[in-house]
């Protein structure tokens, strides 16, 4: 495909790829998509964020429901954990989710209009 580049997971041992393989499922179970090439011409934290925001708006987050943590984030897309920080406090931000220290992110009850 033009203009992406495939998402490099775990280290050259298939060992410590089936170990990333089966914690990334199960991540999975909480609705997170993983991402498995990244546009060239966009940062990473905005492509997880845009998925995010995405199952927000289709209904797989409603208001009140927990997003993907930080850790969540980094297990399903193996980004940095200052890469998954940015993500949620973009979301943050644009007033889409909001965090309760001890207990995670949430989606507000009425997401802003895009």
């Amino acid at each position: 495909m033009s203009g992406t580049i495939p998402l490099v997971r775990g280290s050259a041992l298939p060992h410590a790829a089936k170990f990333y393989r089966s914690r990334a499922s199960g991540a999975h179970a909480y609705g997170a998509e993983v991402i498995d090439e990244w546009a060239q011409d966009r940062p990473k934290w905005e492509q997880i964020a845009d998925v995010i925001r995405q199952r927000i708006a289709d209904g797989t987050y409603p208001p009140r429901s927990r997003v993907p943590s930080v850790q969540q984030i980094v297990t399903e897309t193996g980004v940095a954990v200052d890469t998954a920080q940015k993500v949620l406090a973009n979301l943050r931000e644009q007033g889409v989710i909001y965090t309760v220290r001890g207990l995670g992110s949430f989606v507000v009850d009425h997401p802003p209009a895009d």
